[in-house]
């Protein structure tokens, strides 16, 4: 077996050899780079149109601001990553790959040994976490723990500390499930909810959906010093656009963070982060608002314009202005008093992205 290891592992290492060289062959393309190529060809097709009056002035504006906001989410979220390979090339190494794989363990392994029994490394595992769990990965511990689920099913504190390790493990949705038995059964403790809630985000791709902010919701409700809690409501509120309050939770975290601790690195490039989208947010804001004046004094002098009135809703929703929305739909209502299918019509239009008729 040690041959067969010392095979394979030099065949690993040439394969990755091999991956290496080639990819450093290929020029890497940035996410960002197609994005802001995309918003170009986007806003040269915008000038085209406008110049053949295809589109009026303010809906060419509208949509330049929508796709600004697009790049300026394009630009916080980017990453570099290398081109992607071939469907061909990926296949043929795969094949080869498993292959000389089969190859290597029929005639350097052992096939006739059996493998170890999961029973043996659960023991092994145990016996390691008896002697000192700190040391055991969270992978193992965590089936340490799960194996005696059977003896602690009404544990809130065993589940938090199962649903921790399977979240350290990478194991989201499992982590998820088990923090929230542990919530279920005591919805009292605050760091529960608050670590049941960044299992949830995680599970989603960094996303915050209505379960994980109810989630940080109930935690801070328990312990508005909860720190994680507060931490991803302030990303909530970043994400929501409501920088002040956002800055306000951060702020509150880094209080409570000692001098040295590494968690503070973070918060500061997240308040970077913050400042950035508020000013870029700020740019794009004037703009929609420049339209939505031009906009608004239009439809004064000629009001029997469906397009015209959503786009102005819209406009007023993107900058969430709730009391102008209001005034706007109540206007649309009364100028289309006679004909309520023109007002559903025009309030279906103006839920739908800028572009998509």
């Amino acid at each position: 077996m040690i041959l067969f290891s010392v095979i394979a592992a030099i065949l690993s290492a040439t394969v990755f050899a091999v991956a290496v060289l080639w990819l450093k062959g290929r020029m890497p393309v940035s996410d960002l780079a197609r994005e802001k190529a995309l918003y170009a060809r986007f806003v040269d097709d915008v000038d085209r149109r406008l110049a053949r009056g295809q589109i009026e002035a303010d809906l060419a504006l509208e949509e330049k601001a929508e796709a600004g906001r697009a790049l300026l989410k394009a630009a916080r979220d980017h990453n570099e990553s290398s081109a992607p390979l071939k469907p061909a090339v990926v296949m043929t190494g795969a094949a080869l790959v498993a292959a000389i794989s089969f190859g290597l363990y029929v005639f350097v392994g052992m096939p006739g040994y059996p493998d170890q029994p999961y029973a043996q490394r659960l023991e092994a595992w145990t016996k390691a976490a008896q002697a000192n769990p700190d040391a055991l990965p969270p992978k193992p511990m965590a089936e340490v723990l799960k194996a005696r689920a059977g003896d602690h099913k009404n544990d809130a504190g065993y589940w938090q500390q199962l649903g921790r390790h399977q979240v350290m493990a990478g194991d989201y949705f499992d982590g998820a499930r088990s923090l929230e038995i542990s919530v279920r059964l005591d919805p009292a403790r605050a760091e529960g909810w608050s670590d049941f809630g960044e299992a949830l985000v995680l599970a989603a791709d960094g996303v915050a959906d209505d379960s994980a902010r109810n989630a940080f919701a109930e935690a801070l409700k328990r312990d508005p010093n909860d720190i994680s809690g507060l931490y991803y409501t302030a990303k909530i509120l970043r994400d929501d656009g409501r920088f002040d309050a956002a800055k306000a939770a951060f702020d509150k975290v880094l209080s409570q963070l000692p001098a040295g601790d590494p968690r503070r690195e973070t918060i500061a490039a997240d308040l970077t982060a913050l400042n950035e989208a508020r000013t870029a947010q700020a740019q794009v804001s004037a703009q929609i608002q420049g339209m939505v004046g031009n906009l608004t004094a239009r439809l004064k002098t000629t009001p029997d314009d469906p397009d015209g009135w959503a786009r102005l809703l819209r406009a007023h929703r993107v900058l969430k202005d709730q009391a102008a929305e209001a005034a706007t739909i109540a206007a649309i209502r009364a100028q289309y008093r006679h004909n309520p299918d023109q007002v559903a019509a025009i309030l279906n239009k103006a839920t739908r992205p800028v572009g998509s008729e």
